[in-house]
């Protein structure tokens, strides 16, 4: 017999489960997107910045912001990721600096969005791609797991820091248009 929180307070840590992991969510596969890391793509906000800002770029000390043009530390590719062999959804990929083998987009526990030397299988540097209903390579990026409860979207600061966010607030700064760069 296994509990959550001991005997006594089971029904409250279900509940509290619940209301702070949800239910499993499938995403499905995003096919659109060449997953095998050979094509670079940018990644830019769909809006919400006041500063003219729109593409995700990092520099090489690991700091992560957006800029008002699509320079080669905004080219991004995706990789496939499968957890050490464990059966994941299609959608979870690892996005990285384009021709860096060690440039993982992640976050930390508080949400906190910068490069990771590696993908440290916490979770942070794993993120879901699920497609924004009614829109064209518009998508929610969502971190796969350990951060704080519920901040899941990757998201921006109306003056262009990424971070984590809660929720799609319908400002365009949880939506991203991911384009592929012409070879």
């Amino acid at each position: 017999k296994r509990t959550l929180v001991g005997n006594d307070n089971c029904a409250r840590g279900r509940d509290f489960m619940m209301e702070t992991k949800g239910f499993e969510v499938f995403y499905p596969e995003i096919t659109a997107l060449d997953t095998t890391g050979m094509k670079g793509y940018t990644i830019s906000v769909e809006g919400g910045t006041n500063t003219g800002k729109t593409f995700l770029h990092s520099n090489i000390n690991g700091d992560v912001s957006l800029v008002d043009v699509a320079t080669v530390d905004a080219i991004w590719e995706f990789t496939h990721t499968t957890n050490n062999g464990a059966a994941l959804s299609k959608a979870l990929v690892n996005i990285k600096l384009g021709g860096s083998e060690n440039r993982f987009l992640g976050s930390s526990f508080w949400g906190s969005v910068s490069m990771q030397a590696s993908d440290t299988l916490t979770g942070r540097e794993k993120w879901y791609l699920q497609e924004v209903p009614g829109e064209t390579n518009t998508y929610y990026i969502k971190i796969s797991g350990g951060t704080a409860l519920r901040e899941i979207y990757l998201s921006t600061t109306t003056a262009g820091n990424p971070d984590l966010y809660d929720m799609d607030d319908d400002s365009g700064r949880q939506r991203w248009v991911i384009t592929e760069i012409s070879q």
